[in-house]
């Protein structure tokens, strides 16, 4: 199955005009002559277009204004954006490669092991950066008080996702290698990373009336990532012992114990992205 990185682009560019929406400016139109730049809310740029030469009320003008939070709700719709892609090149690389990569024993960085698909993988993983790191502009650039604890953890889910994608794992059943131990350990932050922030963000968005409901569904997203990697963590130690028949079987399923995490992930990313989105809007 041929499926290469420039199908998850076109894919991409489909979904992403979905959730890239162009935000509403409002829109002030002085009818007693020239534009007014008073009539522009403090703290924003504008915008000034002259409506015709001569109008019966002698000239109108419509002033725009640029509203600043219109930059990091814009970065958090990207994200969100981004997870779709990547989730349809994950989706790509289980149907293509289901043959080729076993979901239950192997984990998703096997798939950069596989020449074909690791385009694909790439181009996943690209999208899932691009993600992360819209997300984090959009946490700095916004007005909405989130913290520097979580905005450092988001950091260093940027940075272990960076790691994970330079540092390539080990075969399995192969001796392990300095790359694949850098690839695990950068994975084991990155995904201990992403729901710590979510919960610090979720404690503090959750003082707020407006978005105690938006707080709760991160906290029980967070929560359940961090629970599910907890399990993975306790197969991949599993899988170290292959001694012990009911480790090993453990172990076997340690492809499985990975996906769930991920999946989890990608919803805390999103919720996340969501959060700061209706934040800014309401701060």
């Amino acid at each position: 199955m041929a499926i290469t990185g420039r199908h998850i682009t076109t894919i991409a560019k489909v979904i992403a005009p979905w959730l890239l929406r162009p935000l509403p400016l409002e829109q002030f139109r002085d009818r007693g002559g020239p534009a007014r730049h008073d009539a522009v809310v403090p703290g924003s740029h504008a915008v000034a277009a002259r409506i015709g030469s001569h109008t019966p009320r002698g000239g109108a003008a419509v002033v725009v204004p640029i509203d600043g939070r219109h930059v990091p709700r814009a970065l958090a719709a990207t994200t969100q954006a981004e997870v779709a892609a990547s989730l349809v090149g994950a989706a790509a690389l289980h149907v293509g490669w289901a043959k080729r990569v076993d979901a239950v024993r192997q984990t998703v960085s096997d798939y950069a092991l596989d020449e074909d698909a690791n385009k694909v993988f790439t181009a996943t993983v690209a999208c899932l950066s691009v993600a992360s790191m819209s997300l984090l502009a959009s946490v700095v650039r916004s007005r909405f008080p989130v913290g520097i604890a979580p905005t450092a953890l988001l950091g260093t889910w940027c940075a272990g996702l960076a790691l994970c994608a330079a540092f390539r794992t080990d075969p399995i059943d192969s001796p392990p290698t300095v790359d694949g131990v850098v690839h695990r350990c950068a994975c084991a932050v990155a995904v201990a990373a992403l729901p710590s922030a979510g919960l610090l963000v979720a404690r503090r968005t959750g003082r707020l009336p407006a978005l105690k409901s938006t707080a709760r569904a991160l906290r029980v997203m967070s929560w359940a990532s961090t629970a599910a990697g907890a399990v993975f963590l306790g197969t991949h130690v599993c899988a170290q012992a292959p001694a012990i028949p009911a480790a090993r079987s453990i172990g076997n399923r340690h492809g499985l114990a990975e996906r769930v995490p991920l999946a989890l992930e990608l919803g805390v990313l999103c919720t996340l992205a969501g959060t700061v989105r209706v934040g800014q809007a309401r701060t």
